[in-house]
């Protein structure tokens, strides 16, 4: 629709109905702000490539990202178990609580993913079961370690790379492992959709969050209002909090507006 839009005229067959509750509804703004990109990527993820059984488990790194804690809680919807890894920090005791509220399985830090040892307690945490399917958002050593760790035939899907560090995969996997090593876009692939498949994973969705099994992710809404040098002020303050890594949330940006109504917009 366009990120700055307040009002635009469409197609009926542009749109699909969110089945939001007429009261007490659990879809705030900020979960409706959210909800059309990081929960259906997570959907995506476990759903569109080599779909997961059943108690399998999957491996994620930046658990703690937007993605990430959606995936954790689909996951946890369709019964597969989720070990996550996050980075190191001083407050991770909680982030590891945060996520394990949600419902992850399991969570570690890089420092352990990547530590010799890791393997050989990985095979005790799966315990004969089946794990094929890893998600990275990442890159660098923590996606190879991830690797690493899957069943033959299993599956690397990569859909950022925060780190800004390349993917690198040893020729052994790929040869003795048959690990297949994809690329996720989520707006791509939710445009080659049909209609009827949106619909059921908004509804599923949707359904999740007013029963109350769905939270969004960890956020901070910066409200916009003021003249134009104000709200720059505010971006502005805003990146450099983020540059600095004094926020760990996903930020909301929400303009302040008078009230409007149609009748403002006018007839063009």
């Amino acid at each position: 629709m366009g990120t700055w839009t307040n009002w635009k005229v469409v197609q009926s067959t542009d749109i699909i109905r969110v089945p939001r509750r007429d009261s007490d509804s659990k879809i705030t703004e900020p979960m409706a702000a959210t909800m059309m990109v990081n929960p259906l990527t997570a959907i995506g993820l476990l759903s569109d490539i080599n779909r997961i059984q059943d108690s399998h488990f999957v491996l994620q790194n930046g658990a703690n990202s937007a993605v990430g804690q959606a995936l954790i809680q689909v996951a946890k919807r369709m019964n597969i178990k989720t070990v996550n890894f996050v980075r190191d920090r001083p407050d991770y005791s909680e982030l590891k609580n945060y996520l394990l509220g949600l419902g992850a399985d399991h969570v570690f830090t890089y420092d352990e993913l990547l530590h010799s040892s890791f393997k050989s307690k990985f095979k005790e945490i799966l315990s004969g079961n089946v794990c094929r399917h890893a998600f990275n958002g990442i890159g660098g050593d923590t996606a190879t370690a991830m690797a690493a760790l899957l069943n033959k035939k299993g599956h690397l899907v990569s859909y950022g790379g925060m780190s800004k560090q390349p993917l690198k995969i040893p020729v052994g996997l790929l040869i003795f492992n048959d690990l297949k090593c994809h690329g996720y876009w989520h707006s791509n692939i939710w445009e080659s959709l049909p209609k009827q498949d949106k619909s059921e994973r908004i509804d599923m969705l949707t359904a999740w969050i007013e029963g109350g099994y769905f939270q969004p992710p960890l956020h901070e809404v910066v409200t916009l209002e003021g003249a134009d040098e104000e709200v720059t002020n505010i971006v502005k303050n805003t990146l450099k909090r983020i540059q600095e890594g004094k926020i760990g949330k996903k930020i909301l940006l929400k303009w302040k507006f008078p009230e409007a109504s149609l009748e403002d917009v006018g007839p063009n």
